[in-house]
């Protein structure tokens, strides 16, 4: 079975800004690589986590915020609009 790229998610999301040779998208698709759907009031890191993964979004958008005690507004940080030229 032959795949296309978009059986490789992390691959397909890259190549949109660069283009890789045939050893470095091997070398990607050998990667261990998990796709998780996560809902949207879901922590995918926490304040004090040691990160253990890279995390890539493919669909949707998040955001970083911190914490504060209660009565105080969270300090958040939402993405800025990026394009590749």
């Amino acid at each position: 079975m032959t795949l296309t790229r978009y059986d490789y998610p992390l691959i397909a999301k890259l190549e949109g800004i660069t283009k890789f040779t045939p050893e470095e998208r091997r070398a990607l698709r050998d990667l261990p690589l998990r796709v998780v759907e996560v809902r949207e009031d879901q922590d995918i890191v926490r304040e004090g986590d040691r990160p253990s993964q890279c995390c890539l979004v493919l669909e949707g958008f998040v955001a970083r915020f911190k914490a504060h005690r209660e009565g105080q507004a969270p300090d958040l940080r939402l993405p800025h609009a990026w394009r590749h030229s």
